[in-house]
C-alpha cells in the first residue's frame, strides 16, 4: 500500500468521512513528481485540488 493509501486509510479509520484519495494519474495529470507545486504542469494540479475544494467545502 502506498503512503498516500495508508493515509487515507488512517484518516477514514479515525473518523474522517471526506477524504479522498486524488490519484492524478488516473484524472489526466502527468507527469507530476514529489513538489507537485512546483513542476511544469502545477495548473493542471491546482485545478485538479481546487475542483476538489469547491465540492466539498460549504460556503
Amino acid at each position: 500500500m502506498s503512503t498516500a493509501a495508508s493515509t487515507v486509510a488512517f484518516l477514514q479509520q479515525v473518523g474522517c468521512t471526506d477524504v479522498d484519495h486524488l490519484r492524478l494519474g488516473e484524472l489526466g495529470v502527468h507527469p507530476y513528481g514529489h513538489l507537485m507545486m512546483i513542476e511544469r504542469n502545477k495548473e493542471e494540479v491546482l485545478d485538479v485540488v481546487t475542483g476538489w475544494l469547491d465540492k466539498h467545502l460549504q460556503p
